[in-house]
């Protein structure tokens, strides 16, 4: 007796199959028995999608490098939106020469006709401008992307944070925290820190590390607020430090508005 399912990856566009999956057969031992290669590419592309979410783009690119695996050991048909896809997440992960070579292997399958036509172009630009970028800057992003949020924020909240010689250093400067906010396109977000122990500053910083507005004593007294418009949906993140250089330790708070 059996039951038949869309595949999560057929849900996703990316394996357009129908797995059969048979029920009752082995009991519990069974379950420790490999998965047939289209239902592990499934549990992998469910792990990808988790770890997209947490934004872990490093173990996201695995996840579907680990298909590619499969692909080769057991000849699994991968369609044109999976090569997309993991362009856009090797892009994320900072590995271009990847992103570049699956973008085009999107295009070389679907040519002009394809759905992300435009966006694959745009990712291979992108992987290309990341490639040549002179060595000290690219290896400042990549660092960036390795820096962990201390949280998402939300408009509205307050939230308490504290700046340490052991967090992340900005430009040889002084050590921040990094902190999530996602904003709507024309969202404007009001940013105060205010802190007794260090002078404030704070920055509005795009995933790409480029720096969209920034703030020394807006505030009262040594106090930073901003104000920051956003131009198009999307991640964004506010850099908390302190105006001047390294070692830093002191207590801060963050106030959103907007």
């Amino acid at each position: 007796m059996g039951m038949r399912r869309t595949s999560l990856a057929a849900r996703w566009g990316l394996l357009p199959l129908v797995i059969a999956i048979a029920t009752g057969i082995g009991g519990v031992a069974a379950v420790a028995q490999e998965l047939p290669p289209a239902i592990e590419a499934d549990r992998l592309l469910l792990l990808a999608e988790q770890q997209m979410r947490d934004e872990d783009f490093g173990a996201a690119l695995t996840s579907l490098d680990q298909i590619l695996d499969l692909q080769t050991e057991h000849n699994l048909e991968l369609p044109a939106p999976f090569w997309f896809s993991h362009a856009r997440v090797a892009l994320e992960a900072r590995r271009p020469q990847v992103a570049r070579a699956s973008a085009i292997r999107y295009l070389e399958i679907t040519g002009q006709g394809g759905q992300h036509y435009i966006e694959a172009l745009e990712l291979i630009n992108a992987a290309d401008e990341f490639i040549a970028m002179p060595a000290e800057e690219r290896a400042a992003l990549e660092a960036w992307s390795l820096v962990v949020p201390e949280g998402t924020l939300v408009p509205g909240q307050s939230i308490a944070g504290r700046l340490s010689p052991t967090d992340a250093v900005w430009n040889n400067a002084s050590n921040y925290d990094k902190w999530r906010v996602e904003l709507g396109a024309g969202q404007l977000l009001v940013v105060a820190m205010d802190s007794d122990d260090v002078d404030a500053y704070l920055m509005v910083v795009g995933v790409d590390r480029t720096i969209l507005a920034s703030d020394d004593d807006g505030g009262e007294g040594t106090n930073a607020l901003l104000q920051y418009a956003a131009p198009f949906s999307g991640v964004y993140f506010i850099v908390a430090r302190s105006f001047g250089s390294r070692p830093v330790s002191g207590s801060y708070t963050l106030r959103l508005g907007g």
